[in-house]
């Protein structure tokens, strides 16, 4: 009598088809991988594709034999052939307008306004965006401008005809030459604001004095590989790909609504260089305001700050609360807070060297002063961070 034949424990297959084999696409990964599903146990295959698609290999995805698909950015192409065959779809980023399945799209007029927020907040009234003509490209526009518009400031926005011509220094240039200094750019991508910064570069103006620079996506190669480094907004591909994880186990369970639109928010700015400082017309205001941003979280006063700029306590907390709308103390613990924050989103490190690290005395004092920003606690806030999904 022959032996029955091994049951596999495998209940879904899952294919996680994503663009290219990048650090993005590989973030994006872990964060299916990570997702603990209910529906039973997934077997996980990633397909890595190139940007541009042959025929052939269009024909052989729509045929991939598999129980569920994940894919970033979704083909209405390759998607259909595979939902209309019966397998459970979720699209992340995806190119049809209207879709029969479920959808994570960033919020990109979101990643425009939270651009525009922090360049307001480094004190720039003129904002240029460059980018390309593509519907997200436009959302992020939209969202830059509505945050300028509504502060009363400067916005303008400058579209390519194409990717050669948005990534040319010469062009940008040109494009820049045009307005007035300081102003603030914002590229549709980090692509392209690495490009700006290295137009304004070669043009010899000053980053980030006369020209503050941001992306989106917060890519390495491009955040670091030019001088200074590139603000960026970060994206979270993890945190997407969890939630599409999500998504994807709920279909299995015939939970999931198929009109499922769901608009994914960025965490917010990782600051760097390039728009590290405050542009302001009183010039002792924003050098007190860029040296607590630079030195809040190594021990810096009030006193301190008044020895750096050669100025009476008593001036610089008038002039100060006249520009930025409150006291310097209320700002170095600000610029604290917002640090304990990325520490904890981006770290597995115990609260109370994060204290030390920022700035803090000790843990209470952190507590107390989190708890009065935010109203939960350094505690609290972590485990927020966690239900997330965001990869530390």
């Amino acid at each position: 009598m022959s032996p029955p034949p091994l049951r596999s424990s495998v209940t879904h297959r899952v294919a996680i088809i994503h663009t290219d084999d990048t650090l993005e696409a590989w973030d994006f990964c872990r964060g299916v991988a990570s997702y603990r599903p209910r529906s039973g146990s997934w077997g996980l295959r990633s397909i890595p594709i190139p940007f541009h698609v042959t025929p052939g290999r269009q024909r052989r995805l729509s045929k991939t034999v598999v129980d569920g698909v994940i894919m970033m950015p979704g083909r209405w192409r390759t998607l259909r052939p595979l939902h209309e065959g019966g397998v459970k779809v979720i699209e992340v980023d995806g190119d049809a307008d209207r879709a029969p399945y479920a959808r994570i799209r960033l919020d990109n007029r979101y990643i425009g306004q939270l651009a525009g927020e922090h360049l307001l907040e480094r004190g720039f009234t003129r904002a240029i965006f460059l980018g390309a003509r593509a519907a997200w490209s436009r959302e992020r526009a939209g969202g830059l401008q509505q945050a300028f518009t509504s502060a009363q400031r400067e916005c303008h926005l400058i579209f390519a005809s194409d990717w050669i011509q948005l990534t040319s220094e010469a062009w940008i240039a040109r494009q820049l030459r045009r307005f007035a200094r300081p102003m603030a750019v914002m590229g549709c991508n980090d692509l392209i604001a690495a490009s700006v910064v290295r137009a304004v570069n070669a043009a010899r103006w000053q980053i980030p004095a006369e020209v503050g620079v941001i992306g989106v996506d917060d890519r390495i190669t491009e955040c670091i590989g030019v001088q200074p480094p590139l603000s960026s907004i970060s994206i979270e591909r993890f945190g997407i790909g969890r939630e599409a994880a999500r998504l994807l186990d709920q279909a299995f369970m015939g939970r999931l609504d198929a009109r499922v639109d769901q608009r994914f928010r960025p965490q917010g700015v990782i600051e760097r260089e390039s728009t590290s400082t405050y542009v302001h017309e009183d010039p002792d205001v924003a050098a007190a305001i860029a040296y607590i941003r630079r030195e809040a979280c190594n021990g810096a006063t009030i006193d301190y700050v008044v020895r750096s700029i050669h100025l009476s306590r008593r001036t610089l907390e008038r002039r100060f609360a006249q520009v930025v709308g409150r006291p310097p103390g209320d700002e170095i613990r600000r610029v604290r807070l917002e640090a304990v924050k990325h520490t904890i989103e981006r770290t597995h490190l115990p609260l109370t060297d994060i204290a030390e690290q920022c700035g803090f005395s000790c843990l209470s004092s952190l507590s107390h002063s989190f708890r009065l920003a935010t109203g939960i606690s350094p505690q609290a806030y972590r485990r927020k961070v966690r239900s997330r999904g965001v990869a530390p």
